[in-house]
């Protein structure tokens, strides 16, 4: 697989999140996390190329990740965004290569073609446009130094929309609903909407995280 040698930061990052929404202390509303920034892109990036289960080459977007993958000195494709958000949910949700539509102007939606890879602690979306819905661009930070360590900041808010206390839904946003919360429709092709992905795993924390923070 794709970026499977970087896995061990994708790895220590997201226990370095879930020690931060498991913990009884007070904490700040925003915590800086270090860690290996260049390698923890590549990891999120090669999971989200293997999420299809056929290899496309007409793809540009598949193609520049792909180049951007293998290749430790380049930067993150230009004009991409790799947002993430606190996950507080045991459903796992990976989505390739969708265009939604909000149902209603309420909340921000990330706009372009994206892809999504929901799974706590975290959920990622890379899109093909600047919308960045209030969360942080991890691709941002990026340099051309493999082992760079970059702060990263954990907005233990960001798995509510901005400014309220209204929870982020589990497939967000990619969630088809009527509520002001959903998509009206989902646009993507057969191919990638056949390898989507909607499962359930085990986490006994996680409904107690949730209880913590309403």
């Amino acid at each position: 697989m794709l970026g499977a040698n970087y896995d061990k930061v994708l790895e220590e990052f997201a226990n370095q999140l879930a020690i931060i929404m498991q913990t009884s202390i007070a904490l700040p509303p925003v915590v800086k996390v270090p860690i290996k920034i260049n390698r923890l892109c590549r990891a999120i990036c090669g999971h989200m190329l293997a999420a299809k289960n056929f290899y496309e080459n007409e793809c540009l977007i598949d193609k520049e990740l792909r180049e951007y993958v293998l290749d430790e000195t380049k930067l993150p494709p230009k004009k991409m965004s790799l947002l993430y958000w606190i996950y507080p949910y045991s459903t796992i949700a990976i989505m390739r290569d969708i265009c939604v539509y909000p149902s209603h102007n309420k909340y921000k939606f990330p706009k372009g073609l994206i892809s999504i890879m929901n799974s706590f602690p975290a959920a990622y979306i890379i899109a093909d446009d600047e919308e960045r819905c209030g969360l942080f661009d991890l691709f941002s930070v990026c340099s051309n130094d493999i082992d760079e360590t970059v702060e990263i900041p954990v907005d233990c808010s960001s798995c509510y929309f901005p400014g309220t206390k209204h929870l982020r839904p589990l497939a967000w946003p990619c969630n088809i609903s009527d509520e002001e919360d959903g998509a009206s429709f989902m646009l993507g092709v057969d191919k990638c909407m056949n390898d989507s992905k909607i499962a359930k795993h085990s986490n006994d924390n996680i409904e107690k995280i949730r209880n913590r923070r309403k």
